[in-house]
């Protein structure tokens, strides 16, 4: 994620949001989807909502922001074993901020097609 002179928060369309995960990540993830699909929606959104909420200061520097423009994210942010909703929160949490946004992004769209 990079944000323009304007504050504006920009990510990477991924062709394949498993760039982002590992097989470990995905296969937990499904069987929390299976039991409580809403949980996991309403983390993420959740965590989408305090993401937007906090301060951007850290990306105010436009000299800084130019080398992640256009930049995709590290593979596999979303690398831990979750067991419910809460356990996929705080790992969103422990996330870089510069790459939340794109890993929530990424599995809202995972999320939508369960």
């Amino acid at each position: 994620m990079w944000v323009d002179d304007s504050g504006v928060c920009h990510t990477v369309a991924l062709p394949n949001s498993g760039h982002l995960m590992t097989e470990l990540f995905v296969r937990s993830l499904a069987i929390v989807a299976a039991e409580n699909l809403n949980s996991l929606v309403e983390a993420v959104d959740e965590a989408e909502e305090a993401f937007f909420v906090g301060d951007f200061a850290e990306f105010s520097d436009p000299a800084k922001e130019e080398r992640f423009k256009a930049a995709p994210p590290p593979r596999h942010l979303l690398d831990s074993e979750i067991a419910d909703a809460t356990e996929l929160r705080a790992l969103l949490d422990r996330i870089d901020r510069r790459w939340q946004l794109d890993a929530i992004l990424a599995l809202q769209d995972l999320l939508e097609k369960e």
